[in-house]
């Protein structure tokens, strides 16, 4: 699923592929062979056994950090266990879906940037069905969950903002990928 998606960042293109690094850039030549060795090293760090390398590490600093929770510390140490298990993870995302950017940077453009329309459509092409849906139920469960009263409203509110918010996503995606469905 993780290659599938990294894929999607390359348009093939004559003897190789297209990368857009911005919405505003052009496309930026890759060659067959870098493309290739990207997808190749991208597949590495993404294969079961790493995945369940860094999920092991994540609940092992998921469950320091639900200890920490737990005791009598003040509240700063809670926040800064919670920013020391969600760092790693947002480095690591950003870093391996990045790399097609860093190895075009300074190159010239080798097409036109792409129109609002090519955006949207490669944009409903990204998603499937069944994530759509699934982004809608973590939508629902989150307006479930803290549609009750509860004693902290600053919370309350949060989850329900949360929750319309991951509702109006997946309404979006889901009217974008009706409408590109025959491209």
């Amino acid at each position: 699923m993780f290659a599938r998606i990294f894929e999607q960042q390359f348009q093939p293109y004559r003897d190789g592929y297209l990368v857009y690094p911005s919405r505003k850039a052009g496309g930026k030549f890759v060659t067959a062979a870098e493309h290739a060795t990207l997808v190749d090293e991208f597949r590495q760090r993404t294969r079961p056994v790493a995945i369940a390398g860094w999920f092991a590490l994540f609940l092992l600093l998921a469950v320091g950090a639900s200890f920490l929770s737990r005791t009598i510390l003040p509240e700063t140490l809670h926040w800064l266990a919670s920013l020391f298990v969600m760092i790693p993870v947002v480095v690591w995302s950003l870093r391996n879906t990045t790399t097609p950017f860093r190895l075009v940077r300074g190159r010239p453009d080798a097409a036109p940037p792409r129109t609002p329309a090519e955006w949207r459509a490669v944009g409903a092409a990204m998603f499937n069905w069944w994530q759509i849906g699934l982004l809608a139920l973590v939508g629902v469960l989150q307006l479930a969950q803290h549609g009750e009263a509860g004693p902290d409203a600053a919370a309350r509110w949060l989850g329900l903002a949360s929750g319309v918010l991951m509702l109006l996503a997946s309404a979006t995606l889901a009217i974008r990928k009706w409408r590109h469905r025959a491209a």
